[in-house]
């Protein structure tokens, strides 16, 4: 059941065709345009609807030799796996080289896909750049087409799309506008391990840009990219890059443990200092994710939004800065965290290059199974890292764990944590908790914010000192770890503004968390960030302006809480 829907944001399942990928280095009228028809032929030229190709795979052929090119496929269903006297029939479909557009002739998207069951088929489509190509596969986009659901019962159904990078050469790929749809997939009849996603990748030559699409039901991810072992032989290796938006994933909770956007960073060899990523970057932007309808088997976990070094697939990895932001999306019905973050895990660590800074804007995180967010330090093999977290003007309600879980930081990391316009209340677990933590300043800012009715408590596991974390201006249930509260809504200096009085939500028993006219979170914040970075986004959750006057006294103070009241 849906408790709650953010007001004033537009839904993204109405798909539109957002990104048009510029080919790299090649002027539009140079480009060759290439057809693909149901009823064509392979033994035709391919350069109209007339004399068009009968297979995806002869157009890639053609145009392998081209400068720039553009493929242009007709509606219907291309399922290569039938085309098995054709030697350019069968999947994968392996795209090597650079400038290559293949996209829908007109508004119907043709369907892509099949049976597969050769298990070292990666992906439909497989786009490589290593020593074997001997080069770059830059400017490749998909646009507008729909991969169809895997009708056999292999455990190892490939992705829509794959591809691979090592050895310092690049891959730049960008699906927009496609239905990547895997309804098929009879989950029930998989006791194993199941690898079936809807897009992925490894390899630190990546950039992968994903937007306006529909990713549903894929089991266990939906856009898994893997900063793999084999992928970072030697020099710097790149700065890998993800970007995913506008989208809608529903992913398939069954035996494997992964997210429907996944970014693992793996070791290449912890013991030397050679092959060190550049600046890696995540970025997911106004998506939904909501699993709570999808198919649930076996005892795996699923996330909404992953990302880390993960002992579980082998190490560490060293970097220079590595950002993440994650800003404005909707996530439901995870089994466990809908976010998590983890720093990486058991490995040589060097803190000259190895910064993160995790920034969470303006999300909805509801009914997951799991924590809503969870910030995890990684272990004690760890020591060396600079962590530094901003969540602000996120909402997380009506999770069954925790609403944010701090753990594992230890005392060989530094950095700051900051929660800034949050609303966290409802959870089956605590609003806030801090575990196998030693570093409790990690958590140095709680401001204008609203933690309460967490049905364990509203903090624990977090006793830091006053003269190194700021807890001020928010509505608190209880005691805060820093400080007291005042019981009314006239707060004073003594306890830094900080009120224990009901927040007065709309209407929380139906998840409506935004809050009404008398409430006290009603310019009870404070315009005066604490530090750098903290006031965020000038928007609230329903992308509303701030400091609104809703009170109709001047000046205009921000509110508490990640709803902006409009009077």
């Amino acid at each position: 059941m849906l408790k709650l829907r953010v007001m004033g944001r537009a839904f993204v399942g109405a798909m539109s065709v957002g990104l048009v990928l510029a080919l790299a280095g090649a002027n539009a009228s140079a480009q060759t345009v290439y057809y693909v028809k149901t009823t064509g032929s392979d033994g035709n030229s391919g350069f109209t609807e007339m004399a068009a190709f009968k297979t995806i795979g002869k157009a890639v052929d053609a145009a392998s030799g081209e400068t720039s090119s553009v493929i242009r496929v007709l509606a219907g269903t291309y399922d290569q796996s039938h085309e098995s006297t054709n030697p350019f029939g069968g999947f994968p479909i392996t795209i090597d080289f650079s400038n290559v557009s293949i996209q829908a002739n007109g508004g119907t998207r043709p369907v892509v896909g099949g049976g597969v069951s050769d298990s070292t088929v990666l992906g439909l489509f497989e786009v490589i750049a290593d020593t074997g190509t001997g080069g770059d596969a830059t400017g490749v986009a998909f646009t507008s087409l729909e991969f169809a659901g895997e009708d056999s019962t292999s455990e190892n159904a490939p992705s829509a799309v794959y591809a691979f990078t090592s050895d310092n050469y690049d891959a730049e790929i960008a699906i927009t506008d496609c239905h990547i749809l895997r309804s098929e997939m009879n989950h029930s009849t998989l006791a194993g391990n199941p690898s079936i996603r809807g897009i992925s990748g490894e390899g630190p030559g990546l950039t992968l840009t994903v937007s306006d699409c529909v990713i549903a039901p894929n089991e266990p991810g939906g856009v898994v990219v893997d900063l793999g072992t084999d992928a970072v032989a030697s020099g710097d290796g790149g700065s890998p890059t993800l970007i995913v938006e506008d989208s809608v994933f529903s992913v398939a909770q069954g035996n494997a443990s992964h997210a429907a956007i996944d970014m693992i960073l793996e070791a290449y060899d912890p013991s030397t200092n050679t092959g060190l990523l550049g600046d890696p970057f995540l970025t997911v932007t106004d998506c939904v994710i909501d699993s709570r309808a999808a198919t649930t088997f076996g005892t795996g976990f699923s996330y909404g939004i992953a990302y880390g070094g993960d002992a579980r697939f082998g190490g560490a990895v060293q970097f220079g800065h590595f950002e993440v932001k994650i800003q404005r999306n909707e996530i439901h019905g995870c089994r466990q965290a809908g976010l998590h973050l983890l720093g990486t895990t058991d490995g040589l660590m060097d803190s000259s290059v190895n910064i993160q800074s995790w920034y969470v804007d303006n999300n909805l995180i509801s009914e997951n199974v799991g924590d809503g967010v969870l910030l995890d330090g990684g272990d004690s093999a760890n020591d060396g890292q600079y962590l530094r977290w901003y969540l602000r003007g996120n909402m997380i309600v009506d999770n069954d764990g925790d609403g944010i879980e701090v753990r594992d930081i230890t005392a060989g990391n530094s950095g700051q944590g900051h929660v800034l316009n949050c609303t966290l209340a409802g959870n089956g677990g605590y609003g806030i908790r801090m575990t196998n933590s030693l570093q409790d300043e990690w958590l140095s800012h709680v401001q204008n914010s609203i933690i309460w009715d967490n049905a364990s408590g509203n903090s624990t596991g977090w006793s830091p000192s006053s003269s190194l974390v700021t807890v001020q201006y928010n509505i608190w249930d209880g005691t805060p770890p820093v400080g007291c509260v005042d019981s009314g809504c006239s707060p004073s200096p003594t306890c830094k503004q900080n009120v224990n009085v009901d927040p007065l939500f709309v209407d929380p028993s139906n998840g409506d968390y935004h809050i009404s006219s008398s409430s006290c979170a009603v310019e009870g914040g404070t315009n005066t960030p604490s530090t750098t970075n903290l006031m965020g986004f000038g928007t609230d959750i329903d992308g509303e302006r701030r400091n609104m006057d809703g009170d109709s006294t001047r000046p205009s103070i921000v509110d508490m809480g990640a709803d902006e009241y409009e009077p």
